[in-house]
């Protein structure tokens, strides 16, 4: 992390940028972000779930944090579990906007299904935390937030996929589906994030093919 720091400070002093006009926060999300670009996904987890324990995460921020975690669970990287479930910790403890719980809670409700995923011992318990996190996500999204906002879509799209291939819900997964994407659909043009609402809708849309495929 300190070779990462200190190339950030070069790119500042290239780009003439004075550190005085940069404060921790900025400098830790660069940090972040840089990591994530060159496959440092923990040490991007690490940087975000520091700016977290004095900020309320941006949705940019939670945006870097949810792209690194599913980066570096591929990866079987296991160790940055602890660490997002801090950050999650911290988000949660300090007043924010809807869309940025939704988004947390969809990132708590993805890490519990991972950790159900590789911990036989744990898996009915992780697997209802997910549940639990999924669940609040979308309480808020259907209240809050819009049928074609990212947020919600984001949401949609895994809560769905958990139900589907973790819960084995197949009915619930491909009704909850159907109604989003009818509803998605029916407002997206409207909607500030057109591309990247179609883009989701769009893996819903094929999902809902497969799912129903010989119906």
């Amino acid at each position: 992390m300190v070779k990462i720091v200190s190339f950030i400070l070069v790119l500042y002093s290239l780009n003439s940028v004075s550190l005085a006009d940069v404060n921790d926060r900025q400098l830790k999300v660069y940090e972040a972000k840089l990591a994530k670009e060159i496959n440092r996904y923990d040490d991007s987890v690490s940087a975000i779930v520091s700016v977290s324990k004095k900020n309320v995460l941006s949705i940019e921020e939670i945006t870097v944090l949810k792209s690194s975690y599913t980066m570096a669970v591929e990866g079987e990287i296991t160790n940055v579990e602890r660490e997002v479930q801090i950050a999650i910790k911290e988000y949660l403890r300090k007043p924010a906007d809807y869309e940025g719980k939704v988004k947390i809670f969809t990132l708590k409700g993805e890490s519990y299904q991972y950790m159900s995923e590789v911990n036989a011992k744990a898996e009915k318990e992780y697997k209802a935390y997910a549940e639990a996190a999924f669940t609040e996500a979308y309480n808020i999204a259907k209240e809050k937030l819009s049928p074609a906002n990212t947020a919600r879509l984001e949401l949609v799209v895994s809560y769905t996929s958990f139900e589907y291939n973790t819960m084995k819900n197949i009915d619930g997964a491909t009704k909850m589906a159907y109604d989003e994407y009818r509803a998605a659909i029916t407002e997206i043009d409207s909607s500030s994030d057109n591309e990247e609402s179609a883009r989701l809708i769009a893996i819903l849309k094929k999902n809902l093919d497969l799912w129903t495929q010989g119906e």
